[in-house]
């Protein structure tokens, strides 16, 4: 039987692991079993169009809440002319799975948990079964076979390598589905992790992703793991990354993950809130001072890059207290901060408890809540705003100087961020340079802050460290600003500087500040800048070419 499984990710580097688990656990079966890979990007009439051209005899489709809607709009195309079996599974359809199937007749059977011995009851079975929800207890995780075959490490070429080195979570967060009854924690042998691991790494992936929900939900198992990793691969270019609980950290963690060189770990750590009272409606396990204490560690140290999270919406976390929570993993530093609006997804207690916290939220994926008991519909669209503006203001590292300046001219970040909420209009979709550099001029005008040449420099000091191109937007150049330009590069071909000597002249840019205060605080009274890429090569300080 030819068989497709079909995988729609949130983005090309994100691979469908979840379908290479379902081929491997088949593979001792008479079957042809192909894995087909889309985003969200392509259309649903190309999707149905090349499954129907295909001509297959069953066809799974793997959903989650980013890709459902798509599935949905498959679904209702080859509903038409279905002359195949279709199965879905995942995690978007294992708690309603009555609802998927009353809603849509094209579906023969839904997957529900862990899916690799339903799928492999559908195949033993030629997919001729009476049941349409299948429920089959899977193996444990350790006796489940490695999902990738040599042959696939060429298609991952720049993606993510996903894997897995446990499932579950010994947690019972209530908006998360690892909380759920069917995600019990299961480990796979630290012999299996090496092995596997190895395979992995013979192929040299930028990033290998463990997906494990709580990596070091048992402390000495991760340190083991991470042991190994920094004993055979420091040397590689591969980064590791893993979600990890902070309040789990131990002395003897940090032992180990000093030694760790630069971009070998990569952590995204969710601390979700920083107040007690929160948690406890969530049943979220951690003390936020204990928590806080062990990320300035990772922090200090220097060579483990963190990813901080935060979720907006949670019971009793009105506007003023998530400001609270957003200041307190500001102050930290994590080179990417996210802040995710609650999603009340199928399965889980708080989508149970949804009307004794008089929840609104949309019917369909992703399921955001639009209010609260604590959060007004205005509030939560203000949140939007903030999150979209942090993507695009802090994790994009294109505005620090600008954005300390401005964090320092407010009472703190949150003021800061709900400030420029309230200034921006529409749904701030373009977060291009450009258009950041324009949003935040007119704030600062708006806002009468201070020296406005004095942020238009730190702006355009922000473009030179964060681009490399020679380009040089015109909202930076001044009237004078190419006779400058020349005078600077004429002192440059006359300097016995070997750095610039060296260097191919036309490659190199130039900033001539506008302020006197912005040349005192960050050129140390310097006239220009000299730069070569993004970094400084020098700073002049001769007033000739003025």
């Amino acid at each position: 039987m030819k068989i497709l499984l079909i995988g729609i990710n949130a983005r090309y580097s994100h691979p469908a692991v979840a379908l290479y688990y379902l081929r491997t656990f088949v593979a001792d079966i008479s079957s042809d079993v192909h894995i087909q890979e889309y985003t969200i990007r392509n259309t649903a009439e190309q999707i149905a169009e090349e499954i129907t051209r295909q001509n297959p005899d069953a066809v799974g489709l793997s959903a989650y809440i980013w890709n459902s809607r798509i599935i949905k709009q498959v679904l209702a195309l080859i509903s038409a002319h279905k002359k195949f079996f279709v199965f879905l599974g995942g995690p978007e359809v294992s708690y309603n799975a009555d609802e998927w199937l009353n809603a849509y007749p094209a579906i023969d059977c839904i997957i529900t948990g862990p899916g690799e011995e339903g799928f492999r009851r559908l195949v033993e079975n030629d997919f001729d079964i009476k049941e349409k929800i299948v429920q089959s207890r899977n193996p444990q995780f350790s006796e489940i076979p490695f999902p990738y075959r040599e042959e696939d490490f060429p298609g991952f070429m720049n993606k993510n390598v996903y894997y897995e080195s446990s499932r579950g979570c010994p947690f019972n967060c209530t908006y998360c589905i690892s909380s759920c009854k069917d995600q019990k924690l299961e480990f796979r042998k630290l012999s299996q992790v090496s092995a596997e691991i190895e395979i992995i790494m013979r192929h040299s992936p930028k990033l290998v992703k463990f997906i494990d929900r709580t990596f070091n939900a048992n402390p000495e198992r991760g340190r083991h793991i991470w042991e190994m990793l920094i004993e055979r691969y420091a040397n590689d270019s591969t980064t590791f990354h893993f979600e990890v609980h902070p309040a789990l950290l131990t002395n003897d963690d940090f032992e180990v993950l000093k030694k760790a060189p630069i971009n070998l770990f990569q952590f995204e750590i969710g601390v979700q809130t920083a107040h007690e009272s929160v948690r406890a409606h969530i049943h979220r396990k951690g003390k936020w001072d204990v928590e806080k204490e062990n990320i300035k560690k990772l922090k200090s140290m220097g060579n483990i890059r963190l990813h901080a999270d935060l979720i907006a919406g949670l019971p009793g976390e009105d506007f003023r207290m998530l400001g609270e929570s957003f200041d307190n993993v500001h102050a930290l530093g994590a080179e990417h901060f996210q802040i995710g609006i609650l999603k009340l997804l199928p399965g889980t207690a708080i989508r149970r408890s949804a009307e004794e916290y008089r929840m609104r939220y949309e019917e369909t994926a992703p399921y955001s809540i639009l209010r609260n008991a604590w959060l007004s519909e205005e509030e939560v669209s203000r949140i939007k705003k903030i999150a979209r503006l942090v993507d695009a203001l802090y994790n994009s590292k294109r505005f620090g100087i600008t954005m300390n300046e401005l964090c320092a001219w407010f009472s703190s970040p949150w003021e800061l961020y709900c400030a420029m909420a309230e200034s921006a209009s529409g749904d701030l979709r373009d977060i291009s340079w450009h258009s950041m550099f324009q949003f935040l001029m007119s704030f600062i005008v708006k806002n009468l802050i201070g020296n406005t040449n004095f942020y238009h420099d730190c702006l355009a000091f922000d473009w030179f460290t964060s681009f490399n191109a020679n380009r040089v937007p015109s909202v930076l150049k001044g009237q004078e600003y190419r006779a400058k330009m020349k005078k600077v590069r004429e002192m440059l071909k006359k300097t016995a500087d070997a750095r610039l000597s060296n260097c191919n002249h036309n490659n190199l840019r130039i900033f001539v500040p506008r302020s006197e205060q912005f040349r005192e605080k960050y050129l140390n009274g310097g006239k220009a800048a000299v730069f070569f890429k993004n970094e400084v090569i020098e700073i002049l300080h001769n007033d000739g070419f003025i």
